[in-house]
């Protein structure tokens, strides 16, 4: 039993110690979340900016284009009249007129180019943004598990347990979402990661017959189990007095999401389980840790 509890306060104090680290972890995200967003600010401004100057260039080509327009009909009516000074003036206005569309062309020009620039850089920072997402996303399973863990904890009220096989109980302190199945005395994992799984039972040797209870382990589609650990109680020539005995396992298992443990019994002879209100069979299991 005190090797049980050292265990546990070992693992407790483990426990404690990653819940710090991750939440340390989590402010640095969000930190770093904030630093990301002004940058993407900074972004969407350049970006309008370019948008808008691309916006204001064509407004401004679609009014030389009208000047144009005029200004060749102006210089058709001046040819017909033969007003050379009218000529002059139309002539010196398209002057003017084609420089500033090239410059308006080369606006433009540059204004696409610019466009074309940022578009990649915002590409890579929208695959950038996804990635932080699922990261925090991670870190935010990952505080849930260790701040709030699957865990149950559930033991049986009546007295004797003569019919051997799996147990089952009648009363649950702690189911976090129904991890223990009480009806059929199997737990499953709500999620892969490692699991601390306590087993406590009050045997009765009766006639010198051993009894036994072994912890299982079976993982979804595989046909075989695996016996993660037993107790027993055994007492050889003890002649017809009956041996009590309280024994206990702590073990820690790595389990994936769906794995489902149980405890299974055997007596030979009369050799029983026993339990009463207090609870002298018990099945106890918490997540320490959680898959990323």
């Amino acid at each position: 039993m005190n090797n049980d509890l050292q265990l546990v306060q070992s693992l407790k104090s483990a426990l404690d110690r990653d819940v710090t680290q991750v939440k340390t972890e989590v402010s640095n995200v969000e930190t770093e979340t904030t630093n990301v967003k002004k940058d993407i600010i900074e972004v969407v401004k350049k970006v309008n900016s370019v948008e808008d100057l691309s916006k204001s260039a064509k407004t401004d080509i679609s009014n030389l284009r009208a000047g144009l327009t005029g200004l060749t009909s102006n210089l058709f009516n001046g040819a017909a009249g033969g007003d050379s000074e009218k000529i002059n003036q139309v002539e010196e206005k398209i002057k003017n007129l084609m420089e500033n569309v090239t410059l308006v062309s080369d606006l433009a020009s540059t204004t696409l180019s610019q466009v074309n620039n940022i578009r990649p850089e915002l590409s890579l920072l929208g695959s950038d943004m996804s990635n932080i997402r699922n990261g925090v996303a991670r870190l935010s399973r990952a505080v849930t598990s260790v701040t709030n863990p699957a865990r149950f904890s559930c033991g049986v009220t009546g007295e004797e347990v003569k019919v051997s096989g799996v147990i089952t109980y009648d009363n649950c302190s702690v189911n976090l979402d129904s991890m223990m199945n009480k009806s059929n005395g199997h737990a499953t994992a709500p999620a892969t990661g490692d699991y601390v799984l306590t087993f406590t039972a009050n045997m009765v040797s009766s006639d010198s017959q051993a009894i036994w209870c072994a912890l299982y382990k079976q993982t979804p589609g595989d046909e075989g189990w695996q016996v993660l650990g037993m107790i027993n109680n055994y007492q050889q020539d003890a002649g017809e007095v009956d041996d009590r005995d309280s024994g206990s396992i702590t073990i820690l298992a790595s389990l994936k999401k769906g794995d489902q443990v149980w405890v299974e019994w055997r007596g030979y002879g009369k050799s029983f389980l026993y339990s009463n209100p207090y609870k002298l069979i018990t099945f106890s299991g918490y997540m320490i840790t959680g898959e990323l």
